[in-house]
């Protein structure tokens, strides 16, 4: 499918070199930034990225008092309970709070809900958990915004709850011992997209200055914080590229045995680690306990001292992937299918799709691969009997929630934030709600603006394409949400030597500009090996990346769209 090119305006030529001198970076890449909205001071921040630059973390509302009680039941050896979320984002978050605390006082806890029995956040029969084992404070991770009855719960019960959240709140919050959540209203923290894993660290930040450790002391753990900030998609800017970047380091050079034997059986080597390996290798092994079976799993693999039993829980998740696959695989086909038979996509914005037998556990992934392949926000729903559970994701430009909001009252409950979401909800309201759902899309952006389209940074000449221009975006990196890899193209270059086909139906072939020839990939794009054979001229819109063969690392073009411009009679050999 070909995509409308939105090619970013021409940016100040003044600014764009004095940035690129200012931080000896590639023209092209400065342009990135200005054609992005940086000025000078916000691109030397975003280039040069520190541990500096993290923000104090008493500046988050409640977070002095939620420290002190942390103090108070770590001195006074009172028994707590971290209490997680079932994805990646809770588990490693519950890990890190988990693991500090042990350290710190020998009584603590965890509980992680099951998806199918208890479904999303914080649950009451983890509140009966905290009960039954004496536990007087219950920290939740990841969850707790949304549940205010299980809050009371747990006051009913003498335990005092502090929620460590990222999920918009909505205008009833519960009455909580303190809220630590940046998107609530007032708050007066400056950086409102942490993961819930990174507010979680932000109170074990707060806990450590208070016991007078070094500050250092808590960056030991950005491992944990890198993952769950990658998997969990939220923006990668401000904090989170700290927490992603600085994270990663640690991550690739870890020695815990969770990690350790997570890596092995996801095939990771020695090395440095990417996003690639935290969002399509590590974190899916992670979340495939949750998603068909117990996610405390994921949790007892990150907090093991044990690599034997490290090994053990390694290869169960790694089962768990391989048959999550297998459902998500089937479902995704059966959904594809029923978009393409019920949906008139020239007037839905929205689309619900539900049916019984679909796995809960699989659904938001299948969510994410509609959106991918129908460019519309998409609700999955799992029918069992009168009630069903659904999986959110959207396009970029609506928010998930907010049309959600328009939605509430065909709804039995929701939460989430502006890409991903849950819901419950009766099943002989689906209909209803697929078509308010629909009509609340259409209230946020037109059929015309939910087109695929590439939005393209800047132009480029081949002979541009250089290790300097490589070495100058790896600056920019990790890339994600808000701080997209940036994409270039080049027009009306000549497509020479013979195109071929190279694992399942992608096309390799190279491009000539001038003098300057240069290799490309286009993933999927296998259908245009013939128009290309005949060595065209075309413009092609593609990022620049790092390719390795055989340990030989080479430059590529990652081409995300073709067209041909002229076509030649082909010269015979």
């Amino acid at each position: 499918m070909h995509h409308e090119w939105i090619l970013a305006p021409e940016p100040d030529t003044s600014l764009v070199q004095h940035i690129a001198e200012e931080n000896s970076i590639h023209p092209a890449v400065a342009s990135v930034l200005v054609s992005r909205g940086f000025d000078a001071e916000k691109a030397a921040a975003h280039l040069n990225l520190s541990l500096q630059g993290l923000h104090d973390p008493f500046s988050m509302m409640g977070m002095r008092r939620a420290a002190d009680r942390v103090l108070e039941a770590i001195r006074k050896k009172e028994k707590i309970l971290v209490h997680g979320d079932y994805d990646v984002d809770g588990i490693a978050g519950s890990a890190l709070l988990y693991t500090f605390l042990k350290s710190h006082n020998s009584h603590v806890k965890f509980y992680i809900p099951n998806r199918l029995e208890e479904g999303y956040g914080l649950s009451e029969r983890g509140v009966s958990f905290a009960a039954e084992v004496g536990a007087t404070l219950l920290i939740t991770v990841d969850c707790g915004i949304g549940e205010l009855d299980e809050v009371e719960l747990a006051r009913k019960s003498d335990i005092d709850v502090i929620v460590t959240d990222h999920h918009e709140p909505k205008s009833d919050l519960p009455r909580a011992h303190t809220i630590l959540n940046p998107k609530c209203e007032d708050q007066t923290y400056p950086f409102a997209d942490l993961s819930g894993c990174g507010g979680a660290f932000k109170l074990l930040q707060a806990v450590s200055v208070e016991l007078g450790e070094k500050r250092e002391e808590s960056f030991r753990d950005l491992d944990l914080v890198a993952l769950a900030t990658v998997c969990d998609i939220v923006p990668m800017v401000g904090e989170n590229r700290i927490f992603a970047r600085f994270g990663m380091e640690i991550l690739s050079e870890s020695e815990k045995p969770g990690i350790v034997a997570l890596k092995q059986v996801a095939g990771i080597g020695a090395g440095e680690i990417s996003a690639y390996h935290l969002g399509f290798m590590l974190g899916p092994r992670l979340n495939a306990a949750g998603r068909i079976a117990s996610a405390a799993d994921g949790l007892k693999l990150l907090v093991t001292d044990d690599p034997k039993e490290a090994g053990i829980i390694a290869n169960r998740l790694d089962a768990q992937n391989a048959k999550r696959r297998e459902l998500d695989a089937r479902i995704s086909d059966e959904a594809t299918r029923m978009v393409e038979d019920e949906f008139d996509l020239s007037t839905t914005a929205g689309i619900v799709l539900a049916a019984e037998g679909w796995h809960e556990g699989v659904i938001g992934i299948v969510a994410s691969r509609i959106v991918e392949k129908f460019h519309r926000p998409t609700v999955i729903i799992s029918i069992d009997g009168k009630k069903g559970k659904g999986s959110a994701r959207s396009t970029r430009n609506v928010n998930l929630y907010g049309a959600l909001e328009k939605c509430k009252d065909v709804l039995t409950g929701f939460g989430g934030h502006q890409y991903a979401a849950g819901l419950t909800i009766e099943s002989d309201k689906v209909d209803r709600f697929k078509d308010k759902f629909n009509e609340a899309v259409k209230e946020t952006v037109s059929i015309d603006e939910l087109q695929p389209k590439l939005f393209v940074d800047a132009k480029l000449t081949i002979q541009d394409v250089d290790d300097y221009l490589l070495s100058s975006l790896e600056r920019l990196r990790p890339f994600g949400i808000k701080n997209a890899r940036p994409v270039f193209v080049s027009e009306n270059v000549e497509v020479v030597g013979d195109p071929a086909i190279f694992g399942k139906g992608h096309l390799k072939f190279k491009v000539r500009d001038g003098g300057s020839v240069q290799s490309a990939k286009a993933f999927r794009m296998g259908d245009m090996i013939g128009a290309l054979s005949a060595r065209p001229r075309v413009d092609i819109v593609y990022s620049v990346r790092k390719d390795k063969y055989f340990g030989k690392e080479s430059t590529a073009l990652y081409v995300l769209d073709i067209k041909v411009t002229k076509t030649h009679v082909r010269s015979p050999e």
